[in-house]
């Protein structure tokens, strides 16, 4: 089977330099076109039986032989689509040279797998966590590869308890604060503070001589 090279002759133009079969891949979704009539054994087959986007893994229903284009570079396609005999797809792309620009992040948070052309070194982030993105997104292989992480923040510290805590007991205060009971002279005579660990260590002193009874 012959189809036709995707080149352009302008130098000043994008053109496409590299060939590549693959089985199934995700590609940008431009709106499916037949690359070439002499490739359709039906004659009645129009490019609206085209896909819309570029199709994955799956059966092909077209005609044998039928090919769609996908993608652009300076007007030539950048992906084909083939239904071959035993109805599948083979996939071909090409690469562009110089590429289209990126894309910058999109504002809503992507789906997996879905065509995406966006710097593959930078990462996506979406659903604030404390500060920090609980779901990131990147872009591989011009499909979205994303990653959801579970926001457990813990519980907001709590005040000091109003009777003295037991040393090792657990406990969500901020290690900076100091819990303090009784009296001696209007000193405390027992100080409790959550460590790093979150559990209490607890200090007694003693009084001498003991406050008088109320």
């Amino acid at each position: 089977m012959k189809s036709k090279l995707l080149s352009r002759a302008t130098l000043r133009r994008p053109f496409v330099v590299t060939v590549t079969a693959v089985a199934a891949v995700t590609a940008t979704a431009c709106g499916g076109t037949l690359a070439d009539e002499s490739l359709q054994q039906d004659p009645e087959l129009s490019s609206t039986e085209c896909p819309t986007e570029m199709p994955r893994t799956g059966s092909c229903s077209l005609a044998a032989g039928t090919t769609c284009r996908y993608g652009d570079c300076g007007g030539d396609s950048t992906m084909l689509a083939t239904c071959v005999a035993g109805g599948s797809w083979e996939i071909v792309t090409m690469s562009c040279n110089p590429p289209p620009p990126l894309d910058a992040c999109p504002a809503e948070e992507p789906v997996a797998g879905e065509p995406c052309y966006v710097d593959p070194a930078a990462t996506c982030g979406y659903k604030d966590c404390l500060g920090t993105p609980s779901v990131t997104a990147k872009c591989k292989d011009y499909a979205w590869q994303v990653v959801e992480m579970s926001c457990n923040p813990p519980p907001p510290p709590v005040a000091c308890p109003e009777k003295a805590p037991v040393e090792g007991t657990p406990c969500n205060m901020k290690s900076t604060e100091t819990c303090e009971y009784g009296d001696c002279y209007g000193v405390a005579t027992t100080t409790a503070i959550c460590n790093d660990q979150k559990t209490w260590n607890v200090a007694e002193v003693s009084c001498n001589p003991p406050p008088p009874e109320p």
